[in-house]
C-alpha cells in the first residue's frame, strides 16, 4: 500500500507500478531533482509525497502535474548556524531530517584532498546524517585558499563526501584525521573525537600536508 523511493533513484520507468491496485501512497526521497516519469508509472489513485523544496517543480512537470502531489514533510529549513569571530565558516551535520540550505548560507561537501587543497561541491539540500561545511553566503571570498573549486559543471553533490560525523566517541592517532579550527583543517593530535563532531579522515597522508 505504501512505497518509499530512496534518494538514489532518479526516475520511474513506464508502468513501474501498473497492477498495484492496493497502492495508496508513494514517498519520494530524492531532494535534488524531479524524477523522470514513464507512461502509466504511477496509478492516478495514489498520493505522491515529494520533497517540499521541489513541490513547485513537480506540479509544473508533465505527467506529475496530473497526479495528487503533497509535501513529504521530511525536509526542514536549516537554522541555528552561527559563526565565531575567528571562524568564517564551520562544519555541520544534519540530523534525522533533510535540511534546505537557506539563501543566506552556502553549504559544501568535500570530495577530494590533494596537497593543501580541498575540492568542494555545493549542495542545496543537506541529506539526513550528511556532514558539510557551511559559510555565510555574503562573505564567501573568491580566493578561499583551503580548497580548489570544481572546474566543470558537475552535478551538485554528485561526488562522494569525505566529511564524516563521529557516530560515537572515536579514537584517532596523530595524522589520522583533520578538524576545522580558525578556518583551517589541522591534523588531530592523538585522542578522541567526541560523538556528533564532524571531521575529515586522512586516508592518504602522503598526498596531504
Amino acid at each position: 500500500t505504501n512505497v518509499v523511493i530512496e534518494k538514489e533513484v532518479t526516475g520511474l520507468g513506464a508502468g513501474t507500478f501498473s497492477g498495484c491496485t492496493s497502492l495508496t501512497s508513494i514517498t519520494i526521497n530524492n531532494y535534488n531533482q524531479v524524477l523522470t516519469l514513464g507512461e502509466g508509472a504511477v496509478p492516478a489513485s495514489a498520493t505522491v509525497y515529494v520533497p517540499a523544496n521541489l513541490m513547485t517543480e513537480y506540479n509544473m512537470t508533465d505527467g506529475w502535474a496530473t497526479l495528487t502531489i503533497k509535501p513529504n514533510g521530511d525536509v526542514e529549513q536549516m537554522a541555528g548556524i552561527t559563526f565565531s569571530a575567528s571562524n568564517g565558516y564551520d562544519t555541520f551535520a544534519a540530523g534525522e531530517k533533510a535540511l534546505i540550505v537557506p539563501s543566506v548560507l552556502k553549504a559544501y561537501t568535500i570530495t577530494d584532498i590533494n596537497g593543501t587543497g580541498l575540492k568542494l561541491e555545493e549542495v542545496d539540500i543537506i541529506n539526513p546524517g550528511q556532514a558539510v561545511i557551511v559559510y555565510n553566503a555574503k562573505n564567501v571570498p573568491s580566493d578561499l585558499n583551503i580548497y580548489t573549486a570544481p572546474t566543470t559543471n558537475e552535478t551538485k553533490g554528485g561526488g562522494a563526501n569525505l566529511l564524516t560525523v563521529a557516530k560515537e566517541d572515536t579514537d584517532v592517532k596523530l595524522g589520522d584525521a583533520y578538524i576545522l579550527h580558525n578556518d583551517v583543517f589541522y591534523y588531530c593530535q592523538a585522542g578522541t573525537i567526541p560523538k556528533g563532531h564532524v571531521y575529515l579522515p586522512n586516508s592518504e597522508p602522503a598526498k596531504t600536508r
